[in-house]
């Protein structure tokens, strides 16, 4: 069952309720507890000398922290009712339930009230609107839509021909989608943010060298700063186009934690090369085979006409297997997944689809999770085996569940037996 809840505000209306409320429900421990003077005007709703009831209270999710409930002593009005943002970031937050139906039930016996509200970060402080207003004006949007959704693109990017067409991509997307936003009839009335790209490396150079390192941690790494760009920047609609086969799975977990509509598209495959001598075609995987000749003057030439162009590596190999995936779980229109990165249609028509795609998201509040479900992940991975893609689909798809809102893959998703069976 899914229990991740992404944005929740609580109110409550007394200390005591909400200490109940965190510690019976959400099961979390108390840290500290106790009455205090405050000694300066850090803490909210204070000031220097008043006295209060404190109480910290430690979650099990590291990454949410400890939250705080305060109450003034022998207030001289009543106190305002308690409440608390939550934005969980990356991680599963467990709250001891089977589902958040079952936790929101719990939680209005406590008086509170849990929304999953659209996120708009830009408020009317001047300080903070000087840099967005000048945002606005260098990307040629209305500066007068710097407080309203915002919405972009991002990108994958790194040392190899896998992503020497991402930004190109990624650039037309973002003028196209500048021409749409705006107010009137068809028009996007959001924020537009600059394009943001990650950095990752690549097998097909690094295979075989301590340097692979790095391009195991790929999908993390990609994760980590899409996820720091999607919450921090507020992004309530967000295009992506992914290259290599670990960045765009570290994209998608990202984009299925924030849950707010997005759409991807991948870079392509590149096209392949042709033997001068054969007339045949080849590929990276032709100058690997031939690693062991002695022949050096043969060696290059291979190497040299095996991948002409630009692109991810061409054939069912690790890209085109989670591409695939990507496309039947839902969150790549399918049409897009083959085309090789240099095909026409990714510049022309492909960028207009895709904002259809998310305005049709956005308006319907039609979210990841709503799209990643058993079922599609289930379709993806028998689709991956029955098209012979590679055995990393079983070291992603688990990955991508986790971020969809399952907990237990072999439970929830496919189990090894089933597997197994399958393959």
């Amino acid at each position: 069952m899914k229990n991740i809840i992404r944005r929740t505000t609580l109110k409550v209306r007394d200390i005591e309720r909400s200490y109940a409320f965190y510690t019976e429900v959400l099961g979390m421990e108390t840290y500290y507890n106790n009455e205090v003077t405050v000694e300066n005007d850090l803490l909210p709703g204070t000031k220097e000398g008043d006295k209060i009831h404190l109480i910290i209270l430690k979650a099990k999710d590291p990454v949410i922290g400890m939250i705080g409930l305060l109450k003034p002593i022998d207030p001289v009005e009543e106190f305002p009712p308690i409440e608390f943002d939550f934005n969980y970031g990356s991680s599963v937050f467990v709250a001891g339930v089977d589902d958040v139906e079952e936790l929101y039930q719990k939680a209005l016996k406590f008086g509170a009230k849990m929304k999953n509200s659209k996120t708009v970060l830009i408020d009317k402080n001047p300080g903070r609107n000087a840099q967005t207003f000048g945002i606005a004006r260098h990307l040629g949007t209305d500066v007068n839509l710097i407080h309203e959704p915002s919405i972009g693109v991002v990108g994958n990017k790194g040392d190899s021909q896998c992503y020497l067409g991402v930004s190109e991509k990624v650039s037309v997307i973002h003028d196209r989608l500048r021409n749409r936003v705006g107010v009137g009839s068809g028009k996007l009335a959001m924020r537009l943010v600059q394009p943001e790209f990650t950095i990752a490396t690549s097998d097909g150079i690094r295979n075989g060298t301590k340097e692979m390192r790095y391009s195991l941690i790929g999908r993390e790494v990609t994760n980590d700063s899409i996820c720091e760009h999607l919450s921090a920047t507020g992004l309530e609609g967000v295009i992506a186009v992914v290259a290599c086969d670990k960045p765009p799975v570290g994209t998608l977990a990202a984009i299925l934690e924030h849950n707010r509509p997005a759409i991807i598209m991948s870079d392509g495959s590149i096209r392949p090369g042709l033997d001068s001598k054969t007339q045949e075609p080849i590929d990276i995987i032709s100058s690997y085979q031939i690693a062991g000749i002695a022949n050096e003057a043969e060696k290059r030439r291979i190497a040299m006409e095996s991948c002409p162009g630009i692109g991810s590596c061409g054939g069912m190999f690790t890209y085109n297997t989670m591409q695939t995936f990507i496309g039947v779980v839902g969150m790549q229109p399918l049409h897009m997944v083959s085309p090789a990165s240099d095909d026409e249609r990714r510049m022309t028509t492909f960028p207009n689809q895709l904002i259809d795609c998310l305005s049709y998201l956005i308006d319907n509040d039609i979210k990841p999770r709503d799209i990643v479900s058993q079922d599609s992940i289930r379709n993806a991975i028998i689709v991956a085996m029955a098209v012979g893609g590679s055995t990393n689909v079983m070291l992603h798809a688990p990955e991508l569940a986790r971020a969809a809102g399952y907990q237990d893959f072999a439970k929830d998703i496919m189990s090894i037996n089933e597997f197994n069976d399958l393959s």
